[in-house]
C-alpha cells in the first residue's frame, strides 16, 4: 500500500471480567499479544509492536505501563511464536511488575474463509516494591523529617521482590471482515503476595471482537458499563477515549487520550497512550503469500 492512509475500525468491543489490577490500554488492537496469545502469528509475518499508556499523570498514584512485543509465523505447520514483554509502576508506592511472556498458536480452517486458532502463553513475572520516601503507620513525622517510633510488624515482613511463573490461553475464530475471540489469564492463580501471606491472582477472562469497517477520519469510543453499578451506587463509567492514527505501508503509528468521566473526574488528567508498529515481509515467495492471505486475520489496525 503506497498511499497514505488515516483511519479508524469501529466496531471493536472488549471485556474484562476480574478482580485483579492488571494493566489496560484503549489500544486494545494495537496490543494484540497481550490480549490474547492465539493472535501471534496472526499478521502472517514477522511483526514488532511497542505500546505505553501514562495513566492519571497529575495525580501521585498514577500507572505508567509499556509493553514490546514480536511475533512470526510459520506457514507449513500453521503455527505462531510470539515474545510478549510488559513493565508497569503503579502509584507512588512505585510497586513495579514485569513479564516475560512466550507465546504458541495454531491455526486450523473449520470451513471456506472460517479460520479458529488456539493460542497457550507461559512466562516468568517479577515485582518489586520500592519504598523509599513513603511514610508507614509507625513513623512519626516532625516538620521535614520523620522518625520511627515503633515496629511495624507488616511493613517489617515485607519482601521486596517476588517471582512467579503465569499461564493463560485463548482461541479466536475469525473470517475475512469479522473476528471473535476469548482468552484467560492467570490461570495457575500464582500467588502474589509479598507480605508472606496467601494472596492468589483470580483468573481474568477477555472477550473480544469486531468488525472491519475502513473509514479515513479519526475515532472515539466509549469505555464502561453504565448499566452496572459499582459498590458506591454510582455508574461504573471510566472514560471516553479519543484516537487519531496513521499508516503507510508497513508502518503504524497511532495516540489516544482517555477523558475521565468516572467520579475521579478530569483532575487526574486522563491518560496518554501510543502505539508504534512496524510488520516485516514475510519469509515465503509470492505464490505462497497469495495462499496465506486468505489465512489472514481481519484484525484492526490503521
Amino acid at each position: 500500500m503506497n498511499k497514505k492512509n488515516l483511519l479508524t475500525l469501529i466496531g471493536s468491543l472488549v471485556s474484562l471480567v476480574t478482580l485483579a489490577q492488571d494493566p489496560q490500554f484503549s489500544q486494545f488492537y494495537a496490543a494484540p499479544l497481550y490480549i490474547n496469545p492465539a493472535f501471534a502469528g496472526s499478521s502472517m509475518a514477522p511483526r514488532l509492536i511497542a505500546n505505553y499508556r501514562n495513566q492519571w499523570p497529575s495525580l501521585d498514584a498514577n500507572f505508567v505501563t509499556s509493553a514490546v512485543s514480536a511475533d512470526l509465523y510459520f506457514d507449513k505447520v500453521n503455527s505462531g511464536l510470539g515474545l510478549l514483554v510488559v513493565n508497569d509502576t503503579q502509584g507512588f508506592s512505585k510497586l513495579k511488575r514485569t513479564q516475560i511472556n512466550l507465546q504458541y498458536s495454531y491455526g486450523f480452517r473449520l470451513s471456506e474463509g472460517t479460520t479458529i486458532k488456539l493460542g497457550v502463553q507461559g512466562g516468568q513475572h517479577f515485582s518489586n516494591v520500592d519504598d523509599y520516601g513513603l511514610i508507614y503507620g509507625y513513623q512519626q513525622i516532625s516538620g521535614s523529617t520523620f522518625t520511627p517510633v515503633t515496629t511495624d510488624p507488616i511493613s517489617g515482613n515485607i519482601q521486596r521482590s517476588i517471582n512467579y511463573l503465569n499461564f493463560g490461553g485463548g482461541v479466536l475464530l475469525y473470517n475475512e471482515k469479522s473476528w471473535f475471540g476469548f482468552s484467560g489469564h492467570n490461570v495457575n492463580r500464582p500467588n502474589v503476595s509479598m507480605i508472606n501471606a496467601d494472596s492468589r491472582l483470580p483468573v481474568k477472562y477477555s472477550a473480544h471482537g469486531g468488525v472491519n469497517i475502513p473509514i479515513r477520519t479519526a475515532g472515539a469510543w466509549y469505555r464502561g458499563i453504565p448499566i452496572k453499578q459499582l459498590n458506591s451506587g454510582a455508574r461504573n463509567n471510566d472514560a471516553l477515549i479519543a484516537l487519531i492514527g496513521f499508516r503507510q505501508d508497513a508502518f503504524s503509528i497511532g495516540y489516544s487520550y482517555d477523558i475521565t468521566v468516572s467520579n475521579l473526574g478530569f483532575s487526574t488528567g486522563g491518560a496518554h497512550e501510543l502505539s508504534i508498529a512496524y510488520q516485516f515481509d514475510a519469509f515465503e515467495p509470492e505464490p505462497k503469500r497469495s495462499r496465506r492471505r486468505n489465512k489472514e486475520l481481519s484484525c484492526p489496525k490503521f
